[in-house]
């Protein structure tokens, strides 16, 4: 986003999170894209540009400082303090933490995949959120993976599908518990919650239900007070 449009979005980012650090696109494409050409990663390269999806993949562990990668999608509305996921931060070392989709949803089957690579796909893998060492991902096999032309499809699930197969082929896919919910009904109970992902069709309620519960019972401040 360029323009008058672009700062005023920026500048607003930044109020809200003062101390975070902001990358712009084209900033991360002069620090991303030079490192897939310097290791000739043609089809990682290919794949991060025709699908916005693959920054998550590509630019998540090659811009990270820390030892840890923490993803969180912007249609994700927390509603407490999300203990399970912060102790992982501190301890990622386990592999890929994920949240558990209500059925698969790859860019390709299974089966294709167990023929292709050999590999026993995780079910049920969603990286809405998403936790793992920086360390972890290995962009080689990524660029293995897109040698299939349907895995490399740049539709929405293509960065979904990659980590999907690389914990996978690791054996390294843990499961966040059911209170980090991808809900996909609208007038859900939010008590259970710790956090929804208001993912594909579900997306609207996000400001038309989520956040005006939120606001609506103070639930925030309220568990953020208790012992």
């Amino acid at each position: 986003m360029n323009g008058a449009a672009g700062r005023h979005v920026y500048d607003r980012l930044q109020a809200h999170f003062p101390d975070a650090v902001i990358v712009r696109q084209e900033d991360a494409d002069r620090v991303v894209e030079p490192i897939l050409v310097q290791r000739g990663l043609s089809r990682l390269l290919a794949a991060r540009r025709a699908s916005p999806f693959m920054l998550k993949l590509t630019d998540y562990p090659l811009m990270a400082k820390g030892a840890t990668v923490l993803g969180i999608d912007s249609d994700i509305l927390f509603f407490c303090e999300p203990r399970e996921l912060l102790e992982r931060c501190r301890r990622p070392e386990q592999g890929y933490l994920v949240q558990r989709d209500p059925e698969s949803t790859y860019n390709t089957t299974t089966e294709v995949i167990q023929r292709e690579f050999g590999i026993q796909m995780r079910p049920n893998v969603n990286t809405g959120l998403l936790v793992y060492p920086t360390e972890l991902p290995d962009l080689t096999a990524f660029e293995r993976y897109l040698q299939n032309a349907d895995i490399a499809r740049p539709t929405g699930l293509i960065e979904q599908t990659l980590y999907a197969l690389h914990g996978s082929e690791l054996q390294a896919i843990d499961y966040l518990p059911p209170s980090y919910a991808l809900e996909l009904q609208a007038g859900v109970a939010y008590d259970p919650f710790v956090a929804r992902h208001y993912a594909g069709l579900t997306r609207p309620l996000l400001t038309s239900e989520g956040i005006p519960w939120v606001l609506r019972t103070g639930v925030l401040s309220s568990r953020a007070a208790a012992p």
